[in-house]
């Protein structure tokens, strides 16, 4: 493959990347919502798994390509709290962690002794990293009953994003085969970048932190004794049978 035209993919889907990442830092800031931090993060990530690529330093670049998996998978889960789609306990965000920490293990293998660099240290964690993404992608799947088409549209993004890159370690050294797969990962970036800028803008998910304090409000009675006259009394009535 021409490297001018590898170079070129790569700065796009950086630029891409780091958009993507600066925007979903910025609802983050805005509008208190603590999974868009943590997908700002793996875009992040992302992007510097992109220049240590360009920089050929290849173990830096599966790692943070790793940690980009873990935190997006983090983020899925943050959402799914925050939503109250499914309950989880707090120790299963731990599962997010398995890119990352997979793959700094085949690394320090590859630096006591195993010879596959190449495997080791781009393709086993490129593999592994990509079905984490492709998972996400899944559980993101029931969020279109309350995201509708901007839920389905990422999830299929990501599932195709990590499908692809699951392939990686076996179709990256077929020559005839790198433009195909080039050309593949730039588009599912593209997909993953521009879908899940338009999952956050969406009224539901920036709406959140003053929905949260509605539904808190709604629910709640303080403590104590209040003496209260009979028209608020028929409204706290009303709320109650409403819960």
């Amino acid at each position: 493959m021409d490297k001018m035209f590898l170079n070129m993919g790569r700065g796009l889907s950086l630029v891409i990347k780091l958009i993507a990442a600066l925007y979903l830092l910025y609802i983050a800031r805005t509008r208190d919502r603590k999974s868009a931090l943590i997908w700002g993060l793996a875009w992040l990530s992302a992007a510097l798994s992109i220049l240590f690529d360009i920089a050929g330093v290849n173990y830096l670049n599966s790692l943070f390509e790793a940690l980009f998996a873990s935190l997006l998978f983090c983020g899925v889960l943050m959402i799914i709290n925050e939503e109250a789609f499914y309950f989880f306990t707090p120790g299963f965000y731990y599962v997010a962690s398995v890119p990352f920490i997979i793959t700094l293990y085949l690394i320090g293998i590859m630096h006591f002794g195993e010879r596959s660099e190449w495997m080791m240290t781009i393709g086993v964690p490129y593999g592994l990293s990509g079905f984490y993404i492709l998972l996400s992608g899944v559980l993101i799947l029931p969020f279109s009953r309350v995201y509708r088409k901007k839920a389905t549209f990422l999830a299929i993004s990501l599932i195709l994003y990590g499908a692809h890159e699951m392939d990686y370690p076996i179709l990256r050294p077929v020559s005839w085969f790198a433009p195909i797969g080039f050309l593949l990962g730039a588009i599912f970036t593209f997909m993953v970048s521009y879908s899940v800028i338009q999952f956050v803008r969406t009224e539901r998910f920036q709406e959140f932190p003053r929905r949260r304090k509605y539904e808190k409000s709604e629910g709640e009675i303080e403590t104590g004794v209040l003496i209260i006259g009979e028209e608020k009394y028929r409204e706290i009535r009303e709320t109650l049978q409403n819960t």
